[in-house]
């Protein structure tokens, strides 16, 4: 049996994070658009191609593809939401506790 498995990459530093959503930031409206047409589509690819290059340029720990950057986008928005409903029910919590006292 073969093994098919591919290397893995290096992690991203926290400031290629921040360097990857500062280049996100500006084309939010067209990455995070719902529509699923062909036009939006090739737009979205369009910009993805155009970060990927950017990022690739001022990288520091190798060169990185468009899904592993989409990937990192993806997880970091996974990461903020969870964060986010954490906090939401801390707060619910703690007025209830606040509350019956």
């Amino acid at each position: 049996m073969t093994d098919t498995k591919r290397p893995r990459g290096k992690n991203f530093l926290e400031s290629e994070k921040e360097m990857l959503i500062d280049l996100i930031v500006p084309h939010k409206s067209i990455i995070e658009n719902i529509k699923t047409d062909n036009a939006t589509n090739k737009s979205k690819d369009s910009i993805w191609e155009q970060i990927t290059i950017d990022y690739n340029t001022h990288q520091q720990s190798g060169i990185r593809s468009i899904s592993q950057l989409k990937n990192v986008y993806d997880n970091l928005k996974r990461v903020t939401r969870k964060e986010k409903s954490d906090q939401k029910v801390s707060y619910i919590l703690n007025t209830l506790i606040n509350f019956s006292h």
